[in-house]
């Protein structure tokens, strides 16, 4: 009889834990979906490419293309500086000059070399596809216009515009990761309850 009670006592005390478990799992995971569910906001991206404006020929192509690419980080933190961001200010729309200012445009906008190459990636994230076009454009623009201007034998030229239907939409937090953390959390939090419930009943 002793030992059937122990056996006993032992079950209920493991089912009582795995449902103190489960229960503080749940409730974890929903915070979790509930919180990023809260916090989550659209942006819209678009991109650009910008090329190092030479032709390349001659018995000195290969040395001009190897001085072009090692000058790609000069050409990127031109295009970052702020006079480049207030060049693209005034090529934005009138109501957009008037929503967002020179650092509004340097940071809502960046600038990343494609490695091994003579280009430079640009981009802009916003609230609104159409904006992000605009600001793209507006800060290709600027770079072709300002880079002669500080650098004197530099060019650049942009392959192509910026439109709002190759705007790509990026959400963010993510409902499912931090679902699958508050899980993680509270799954971890059940087992320091359920085993602090035992061993205080126990000493008892």
């Amino acid at each position: 009889m002793i030992n059937k009670f122990k056996s006993t006592d032992i079950y209920k005390i493991v089912i009582k834990n795995c449902l103190v478990i489960f229960v503080f799992t749940l409730i974890f995971g929903i915070l979790g979906y509930l919180f990023a569910q809260h916090k989550q906001s659209t942006v819209y991206e678009t991109t650009q490419n910008l090329i190092i404006n030479h032709s390349y020929t001659g018995e000195s192509a290969n040395e001009e293309l190897q001085s072009d690419m090692s000058l790609t980080k000069t050409y990127a933190k031109v295009m970052e500086s702020n006079d480049v961001s207030k060049k693209a200010k005034s090529y934005l729309p009138k109501k957009l000059q008037k929503k967002y200012s020179a650092k509004d445009i340097a940071s809502m906008t960046s600038v990343r070399v494609i490695p091994e190459t003579t280009m430079i990636k640009i981009s802009a994230k916003s609230p609104s596809a159409t904006t992000s076009a605009k600001l793209t454009n507006a800060l290709a623009k600027a770079a072709e216009k300002e880079i002669p201007n500080k650098i004197p034998s530099g060019s650049v030229k942009s392959i192509s515009n910026s439109n709002k239907q190759d705007a790509e939409s990026i959400t963010s937090p993510s409902r499912k990761k931090y679902a699958a953390l508050g899980l993680a959390v509270g799954f971890l939090f059940g087992m320091v309850i359920s085993f602090s419930i035992t061993t205080w009943t126990k000493l008892i």
